[in-house]
């Protein structure tokens, strides 16, 4: 008769939970790099449409001679192009910084075998993606790390669970 007894987590079990946990983070920082991109669009679109009106005003003032509310407009366009032009380098700045960070955990994960196909299983979660991500940026990094040959895969998306399997 044994004194002491206790069960350990399946190995398997664990590797889910890193990978699910891992997942989590990813899936954050894909949907904060949409955002920025969101709002880095907007402010394209808002500097394109104050570089006209800057022009169009400039030659306005050419034409008929500077005067004082035309001076002030063409000021005040040229701080916003430069506020806008300063908003969306720094947008893109944060966009290459969760990149990075999204590059580490796909090479920690690479690192540690998180998220890897089992080749014993049939079916194995490669990744846990939002249903709203893009799909160039899915094909583009489904299965970037992954050491499984998927040649030929059946990819599907679980709606229940947002993950996307692979059938070997």
């Amino acid at each position: 008769m044994a004194l002491f007894s206790f069960r350990t987590r399946n190995p398997e079990r664990d590797r889910q939970s890193d990978a699910t946990r891992l997942q989590s983070i990813k899936r954050a920082i894909r949907d904060a790099v949409v955002e920025a991109e969101r709002e880095r669009d907007g402010f394209r679109r808002r500097y394109e449409d104050a570089a006209v009106n800057a022009a169009f005003s400039f030659e306005n003032m050419q034409n008929e001679g500077e005067t004082e509310e035309a001076s002030a407009q063409v000021d005040d366009l040229t701080q916003a192009l430069t506020r806008f032009s300063q908003r969306i380098g720094f947008l893109e700045k944060q966009m290459a910084f969760m990149q990075e960070i999204d590059e580490a955990i796909i090479r920690f994960e690479k690192a540690n075998g998180i998220g890897q196909i089992d080749p014993k299983s049939d079916l194995a979660t490669v990744s846990r993606v939002p249903t709203t991500v893009y799909s160039k940026y899915m094909t583009a990094r489904l299965f970037e790390g992954s050491e499984a040959p998927l040649n030929h895969a059946c990819i599907r998306v679980h709606e229940s669970t947002e993950s996307i399997v692979a059938a070997s």
